[in-house]
């Protein structure tokens, strides 16, 4: 380990170890984890020709309950297809689907799901863009289930996204596309909700469609997670807070790297410096 110069030694943690993340999920809502939905939404994987932009939030205690707390890094999310709907056996057909930017958004909630707006913005916090440009789902990646089976069919292809910091509390996420390249799409695993604005009985989720209204309908969802102990500081994930994050650190500062955006603002600044000497002080 290296020692820390002199002008920094009051910030210097010794010896301090991060133990390795691994691979979590947490589905949403909850409740359906090892249920179908009620109904099936095609928003997601919309055909050429059908743009959609969809919001949902998901509550704090029922990511908790899954193991995803604040501090641990979001890195993807997946969807089931629903019995429900015009579903071929398998779906995209050969070739794939793609989508020539597909945009995913993640933020911090900016109002409880009892008082979300239908205008999204009004929504998010610190919002972060995670994901744009072309998308491709595979061949074959979502297969209809036999509706005589008593378990959900399994998740189809996860999309992948920048690594985000969940901040605690509500999570909104927000998708847009301009639809794909083909002239099919598949029916995903919803809830119908009983609000007209889509806020779920159970306070789970919420989702507003654009395109042509606003939908009632929300996606089960898979998030990926890395589960821990995290080490935000270990910025080289070498299991060590020490100088050699300290320097990498400034490094990034320096360059506008995002990783620097340590507070996971969307903007690189001063509160980012203090909140990595805050971290780096207090160790893992």
């Amino acid at each position: 380990m290296y020692r820390i110069s002199a002008a920094f030694a009051s910030l210097a943690v010794a010896g301090l170890a991060a133990s390795a993340s691994a691979q979590s999920f947490a589905v949403v809502p909850e409740a359906r984890a090892n249920e179908r939905g009620t109904s099936g939404l095609n928003t997601l994987t919309r055909n050429d020709g059908f743009p959609r932009t969809y919001q949902q939030q998901f509550v704090e205690a029922e990511l908790a309950a899954q193991g995803l707390m604040p501090g641990m890094t979001i890195t993807g999310v997946t969807w089931r297809t629903s019995i429900v709907g015009s579903n071929p056996p398998t779906w995209p057909p050969a070739g794939g689907a793609t989508w020539s930017d597909y945009q995913i958004t993640l933020a911090e909630a900016a109002n409880p799901i009892s008082a979300m707006s239908t205008t999204f913005a009004d929504n998010m916090l610190n919002p972060v863009l995670v994901r744009s440009g072309e998308l491709t789902i595979p061949e074959g990646a979502f297969a209809s289930p036999d509706p005589a089976a008593p378990a959900p069919n399994p998740w189809g292809h996860e999309v992948t996204f920048d690594p985000y910091i969940y901040q605690g509390g509500d999570l909104v996420i927000l998708y847009s596309h301009p639809g794909s390249d083909i002239t099919t799409n598949v029916f995903l695993d919803v809830v119908v909700s009983n609000d007209a604005w889509g806020r779920a009985a159970s306070a789970s989720s919420f989702l507003a469609t654009s395109g042509t209204s606003i939908s009632a309908n929300f996606t089960i969802n898979r998030l990926s997670f890395e589960s821990g102990p995290t080490c935000p500081p270990d910025l080289n994930g070498d299991g060590v807070v020490d100088a050699d994050d300290f320097f990498l650190f400034l490094q990034l500062f320096a360059d506008g790297d995002p990783r620097a955006d340590f507070n996971n603002d969307g903007v690189i600044d001063a509160d980012d410096f203090f909140a990595f000497l805050n971290a780096f002080a207090q160790g893992c």
